[in-house]
């Protein structure tokens, strides 16, 4: 084993339960073993999974907070005037 991957693993094993818990969540326990706790990136199979989870989840909370500064431009003038009602229900 190289000097890098031991430091490296040294840190990933050593990762808090508020971090772990959400990303075995994310990826399942056996993923999570194999590319963080082993720190095994070149397998295929979860990291095809976890680019994919990783992406899905980006596009969810990017998709949220695109829509930030409208939230806050209707709380500061305290009306959605202009707003399209058709454009928010479906």
């Amino acid at each position: 084993m190289s000097t890098v991957h031991t430091a490296i693993t040294s840190v990933t094993r050593n990762i808090p339960s508020f971090v772990r818990e959400p990303a075995v969540a994310l990826i399942g326990e056996q993923c999570y073993t194999i590319l963080v706790y082993d720190f095994e990136i070149l397998h295929t199979e979860c990291l095809k999974l976890a680019l994919s989870k990783g992406l899905g989840l980006g596009i969810v909370v990017g998709g949220g907070i695109v829509k930030i500064p409208q939230i806050l431009k209707i709380i500061g003038t305290r009306s959605a005037r202009g707003l399209s009602l058709a454009a928010y229900v479906s």
